[in-house]
């Protein structure tokens, strides 16, 4: 695809538009960059200082009663955002809320849903995991007073292109057997771009009785999700990558309606995860009764970054995850008369942007930047041509 080509395809994408709903970063010498970092920190939406001023207005002008009074009520903050999530998780409404950071969330949800008996003790995940999901693993074993090098089963995904990369871990799955308690992927593997055939990993994980949790930290408005029907047990995001909240949003969890009526699995509670009156303050007699998944909220909302996401999410109702069939390839960074410029040429080897659908319904495909052959000069050519990479 040459430069004209890849012009024609923007111009004609039906998301074109909301381009300019966004901040560009600039160079030294005035001109935008090419983001291509969004898989760290999404671009700041146009809107979002007017909507944080709203929360600080409301903040100087009310006090502690901010809380019950102004345009945006904080005690029920969240529910702005929960009817918007469910939609884009493909999820009900009592299986998500917006509440903590990403690790913070893992570890909220592996305190209820890890519990190690007899020989299923062992977690199994995909080699290279995102690092949150590696440290997070690593320290609830130790907490169970599991060896790592002992309770974790970690699969290699990276198998050819034309191959399915889930199908290593249903190998694993069926070869480890009851020896597993948990499941925990990236659905989208932050470093291949493998978007997991995550219903198929269900079920195999379902037959041999492990559960399933999903980071979502690099699908979350990435890609199409739909949590519920694919049976997923829990799942944890950040929203400041794809969601574009900001550095430091807050994350969110899922956990599917088949475990809210549970009483064996252990959690840590906080005074926000009550049951809640309609006037919006918490019914303290009532949280052991809290049957939907915002009982795993901890403590008050982040309003003002939270508003960031508001935003973000509810712009996402109208445009879509919107992925379309085949493979979009856009032209090597290091070829002649590529899309970004020549300059960047012997740094890369080839770069490509990619998205392969193998199976709309399953959701399994390739997503994101990949790159063969990197080494750090790239980010330093990269940088040259006005490329940020990450």
């Amino acid at each position: 695809m040459n430069p004209n080509e890849a012009t024609l395809v923007d111009r004609g994408d039906e998301l074109a538009p909301f381009r300019s709903e966004f901040a560009f970063p600039v160079r030294t010498d005035g001109s935008p960059w090419v983001y291509l970092c969004g898989n760290s920190l999404g671009l700041m939406p146009l809107a979002v200082p007017a909507a944080m001023q709203v929360e600080l207005d409301s903040w100087a002008r009310y006090g502690v009663e901010g809380h019950f009074e102004g345009p945006h009520p904080w005690m029920p903050y969240h529910r702005r955002l929960t009817a918007p999530l469910a939609r884009l998780m493909g999820a009900l409404e009592s299986e998500v809320v917006s509440a903590h950071t990403l690790t913070v969330n893992l570890h909220l949800l592996m305190a209820g849903f890890y519990r190690p008996q007899g020989q299923r003790t062992k977690i199994l995940v995909e080699a290279g995991a995102f690092p949150s999901d590696q440290y997070a693993v690593d320290s609830q074993l130790k907490h169970h007073g599991i060896d790592p090098a002992e309770g974790l089963i970690e699969v290699d995904t990276t198998v050819e292109r034309s191959a399915d990369p889930t199908i290593p871990l249903l190998e694993a799955i069926r070869q480890a057997g009851d020896q597993v308690a948990m499941v925990l992927l990236g659905a989208v593997q932050y470093y291949s771009g493998a978007f997991y055939d995550i219903p198929t990993v269900v079920r195999e994980a379902h037959k041999v009785g492990a559960l399933v949790g999903l980071d979502l930290a690099h699908a979350a408005g990435n890609v199409p999700l739909f949590l519920h029907d694919w049976g997923v047990d829990f799942a944890c995001w950040c929203s400041y990558k794809y969601l574009n909240s900001g550095p430091g949003g807050p994350g969110g969890l899922f956990v599917h309606e088949r475990h809210h009526q549970r009483r064996d699995l252990g959690r840590f509670e906080g005074w926000w995860g009550h049951e809640w009156a309609d006037g919006g303050r918490p019914l303290f007699p009532e949280y052991g009764e809290a049957r939907a998944v915002v009982s795993d909220r901890e403590g008050s909302p982040d309003v003002v970054l939270e508003e960031g996401e508001v935003g973000e999410v509810r712009r996402g109702q109208g445009i879509g995850v919107r992925h379309q069939g085949g493979v979009i390839v856009v032209a090597p960074l290091g070829h002649p008369g590529n899309v970004v410029g020549d300059d960047v040429r012997d740094c890369v080897g080839e770069v490509f942007a990619i998205f392969q659908r193998v199976d709309v319904d399953k959701g399994v495909g390739e997503v994101g930047v990949t790159c063969d052959h990197f080494d750090t000069g790239a980010w330093v050519e990269g940088g040259n041509a006005g490329v940020l990479v990450d």
